[in-house]
C-alpha cells in the first residue's frame, strides 16, 4: 500500500487510527481536520462535538472526559503567553 494513500481516520468502535497511529485523532488526523475547516473553526467545532457523541454512544459515558481531551481539546487555538489575561496565571 502506497503511504501516501492512508487514511488517517477513526476505527469505530474503538476510536484508534485506522493507519495504527493509537488514539484518534493522530497528529496527521489533527492536521488534515485543520486543513478542510480552514477558516472555519465553528464548523470544526461543531464536526468535533458530533465525533464526542458518537464516541461516547460507542464506549459509553464514563469516556466522556477522555474523548473530550482527545477529541476536542487540540481544536483551541493556542494563546503566546503575552496574550495570556491575569486569570490565566
Amino acid at each position: 500500500m502506497n503511504v501516501q494513500n492512508v487514511q488517517h481516520v477513526a476505527s469505530r468502535p474503538s476510536w484508534d487510527c485506522t493507519a495504527g497511529c493509537g488514539p484518534w485523532p493522530c497528529t496527521t488526523a489533527q492536521r488534515d481536520l485543520r486543513a478542510q475547516y480552514v477558516g472555519d473553526r465553528i464548523g470544526l467545532g461543531w464536526h468535533v462535538g458530533r465525533l464526542v457523541a458518537d464516541a461516547i454512544e460507542d464506549l459509553g459515558p464514563t469516556v466522556v472526559a477522555d474523548m473530550w481531551d482527545r477529541l476536542v481539546t487540540w481544536i483551541r487555538p493556542r494563546r503566546r503567553p503575552a496574550e495570556r489575561g491575569p486569570s490565566d496565571a
